[in-house]
């Protein structure tokens, strides 16, 4: 009986083991009750340990001493270690330190996450998560734990699948409440994106859906995709929850009252004066419009503008600064990076829009007209006059006349006699239009390029009026660091890289073997 006591010992090993896995179990696996058992079986390990060794002086001894405060110094180190996972894991803290700031969401899809009013679920129907996805969600759910996301085998779970009528296994649905909207991908396979995901988001919190109606008849761009036109620049729109429309101002007379925003896509023809009036009409009630009016286009539009202190000029702007070359364009396509201190531009910083064939637009203050420039050529940039049926020439003789405006943002009040004429119309609202000189800008192909497309879908968000407005969000792109260089500097490069130090080289070794001797 006396040696059952002396064996008690030997239990502190067994019982520092099984305290140790209990810790582990606990912090990573919560406090159930495996890890409490592991927490109790191993403390009365060590107190029957301890109550051994009290007899024959165990603890006294010198190996038992160095071995115990090994145990604790390990023991300390998993306590710390455990805490710090643990305070990581309830308050994770992350910074992004790339430039372009490529790991993070873009400021407008944190807003709207933010705001988010109620719970939200995003729903995946894929077998196989993508982890670049995941992470994408994991990015949003850290600003809001209202937003959840889970994935769903449509093959384990064929009575969901069914509910939401998944037909292609790769279906992504986002649900509030009694809301619910499809989340499209950019292909079967491919991972949802910020934009979209951003957009649909915002989509839900909106409780006014914008209506664009694009003018048609007078050879403008198509918006169904039928052709090339600005089918893209349509679909973005309707990603941000815009209802688009075409409309024939010849066979409605009238701008219907349900238009946010009137868009004027490079017509070639010549309105009629009713259609004038009718857009007239619109803008005197508090109305909104989008013109993108292209050199030597003779659309009539020129009397819409007068009052508001606007003349697109008879010329083209040539960029003589090569900027267009960065983009593989010639020098009629000027490269904008200044930009106006307006809500549609606040966000580009010095980024790159370009305008292919552009022609500059007069501005004169107006009374009652707030007028603001939204976007600069070059410094380097002339404009050239050009007749109807002429064609281009560069004269690279002719010295630089920029910068020059090619894109504006007015706004006035809405006229007292309207207000009076229809009790519809508040006095107090504001009538908004933005004109810039070009059209081919946002056309299909170009629209995603640079900030093309940020032009447009901003110019169309504070035309509608619509409030808090989903951004234009566009994928991010590692900065370029290539030095981009004119033809000229390229030639003079080589030579000075083939030919010039190459000769000087010879030439200063013939001159020292000259010396020599």
């Amino acid at each position: 009986m006396k040696s059952l006591p002396a064996a008690f010992k030997y239990l502190v090993w067994p019982g520092l083991m099984l305290l140790t896995a209990g810790l582990v179990v606990g912090a990573l696996n919560g406090w159930t009750e495996i890890a409490v058992g592991l927490l109790v079986v191993g403390a009365i390990a060590i107190v029957a340990a301890i109550a051994a060794g009290s007899y024959s002086g165990f603890w006294q001894q010198r190996s038992t001493l160095a071995g115990t405060n090994a145990v604790v110094s390990v023991l300390a180190v998993i306590v710390i270690l455990g805490l710090v996972n643990f305070l990581g894991d309830r308050y994770s803290w992350r910074t992004d330190l790339t430039e372009g700031q490529l790991l993070s969401l873009s400021p407008a899809s944190q807003e709207v996450v933010e705001n988010l009013k109620q719970p939200t679920e995003l729903l995946l129907f894929s077998q196989l998560p993508d982890p670049t996805e995941k992470q994408l969600l994991e990015d949003y759910r850290r600003y809001n734990s209202d937003f959840t996301y889970r994935y769903i085998d449509p093959v384990s779970e064929p009575q969901l699948a069914q509910q939401f009528k998944v037909q292609t296994g790769n279906e992504v649905f986002l649900q509030a409440g009694e809301k619910t909207v499809s989340v499209p991908r950019p292909a079967p396979q491919a991972p949802v994106t910020e934009r979209t995901l951003t957009n649909k988001l915002a989509q839900l919190g909106q409780e006014q859906t914008a209506v664009a109606y694009f003018l048609q008849g007078h050879g403008e761009y198509d918006v169904t995709g039928a052709q090339p036109g600005y089918f893209e620049a349509a679909t973005r729109l309707q990603e941000q929850n815009y209802t688009v429309a075409p409309l024939n101002l010849a066979e409605t007379n009238a701008v219907p009252p349900d238009a946010d925003v009137l868009i004027v896509s490079g017509a070639r023809q010549a309105l009629f004066d009713s259609e004038i009036a009718a857009i007239e009409k619109y803008l005197d009630a508090g109305g909104s419009a989008f013109l993108l009016i292209d050199p030597q286009a003779k659309t009539g539009l020129e009397k819409l503008l007068s009052p508001w202190g606007v003349v697109p000029e008879e010329a083209i702007v040539i960029d003589t600064s090569g900027g267009g070359q960065l983009v593989g364009l010639g020098p009629a396509a000027p490269l904008v990076t200044e930009y106006g201190n307006h809500p549609i531009t606040e966000s580009f910083g010095n980024g790159r829009s370009f305008y292919p064939v552009a022609r500059p637009l007069k501005i004169t203050e107006v009374s009652g007209v707030e007028e603001t420039p939204l976007l600069f050529t070059p410094q380097n940039s002339q404009a050239q006059p050009i007749a109807e049926g002429e064609e281009l020439t560069v004269d690279t003789n002719q010295e630089p006349q920029g910068p020059f405006v090619i894109g504006a943002a007015f706004t006035r009040p809405v006229k007292t006699a309207v207000a009076k004429e229809d009790s519809s119309v508040d006095q107090s609202e504001e009538s908004r239009l933005v004109v810039i000189g070009n059209s081919s800008f946002a056309t299909d192909g170009l629209f995603s390029q640079q900030l093309n497309g940020d032009v447009f879908l901003n110019s169309v968000n504070w035309l509608s009026k619509i409030d808090n407005p989903t951004l234009s969000i566009q994928p991010k792109e590692i900065t370029n660091r290539r030095f981009e260089m004119t033809v000229q500097q390229q030639i003079f490069l080589t030579l000075l890289a083939l030919v010039i130090f190459p000769l000087a080289g010879l030439i200063g070794a013939g001159l020292l073997w000259a010396k020599r001797r």
